[in-house]
């Protein structure tokens, strides 16, 4: 019987998508920047992409969402005043650090400036995330979910049994504690009970109209987790 021919992987290959990817960014950038009036740049925390869907979903009709290679939009947009892809536009380069991102649009700077103010969004935590609250389940009946579950929730670690057609917990069982690190198991509990722990919060850092540059001020905002919002300059 003849031997089966393993596929050979070389360098060359494996590299042809990042620098697709790159020239296409490079390509994109000047096309954006001569069809809007307007350049934000973003950080993101808590990325999802459901979320970003939503986002490109709110402002399809007037805007445009850029992500990529930090290092490939600042070279684009220019790193300097000489090499600049329009005046005052190499300054987004010096805010693009971390999960950040472009936002072109038509639409008016005060508009998006407070569209993100009241922007947050939730999601189910993933594994790895620190939980922001306790979760405790009591002992009884589970009678959300079907008993064809009762095997995988088990699987899960939840201690389950079946009585007369209905899971049960056999004890009261904490899910997570507050401050925790979830694990991959919790993070699908949590998930399977409806429960979002993960935030979405965009900061915008600046934005660049009529030639010039500028940044936005951030404060630091008085909620528990210190977070931090963008305001008008």
């Amino acid at each position: 019987m003849p031997k089966a021919k393993r596929k050979r992987f070389t360098k060359g290959a494996v590299k042809k998508q990042p620098k697709a990817l790159k020239e296409k960014i490079a390509r994109t950038i000047p096309e954006l920047a001569n069809t809007y009036e307007n350049i934000f740049v973003f950080i993101i925390e808590g990325l999802r992409g459901d979320i970003i869907q939503d986002l490109r979903n709110q402002f399809k009709e007037d805007s445009r969402f850029l992500f990529g290679k930090n290092k490939v939009m600042a070279v684009t947009l220019g790193k300097n005043e000489t090499d600049s892809l329009k005046p005052d536009l190499y300054k987004i380069s010096e805010h693009l650090k971390g999960e950040s991102g472009l936002l072109f649009t038509n639409r008016k700077k005060e508009e998006v400036i407070q569209y993100f103010q009241k922007f947050h969004a939730r999601s189910y935590a993933r594994g790895g995330f620190k939980a922001t609250q306790t979760v405790e389940l009591k002992e009884g009946p589970l009678e959300q979910f079907q008993h064809s579950m009762e095997p995988h929730l088990r699987k899960l670690g939840l201690p389950t049994e079946i009585k007369e057609g209905i899971i049960r917990l056999r004890h009261d069982y904490i899910v997570c504690k507050e401050g925790d690190i979830i694990s991959p198991e919790t993070a699908r509990i949590l998930k399977l009970l409806g429960i979002q722990m993960a935030e979405c919060t965009v900061f915008l850092k600046g934005f660049w109209s009529n030639n010039k540059f500028k940044p936005c001020l951030l404060y630091t905002s008085p909620s528990p987790r210190d977070r931090q919002k963008s305001r008008m300059p």
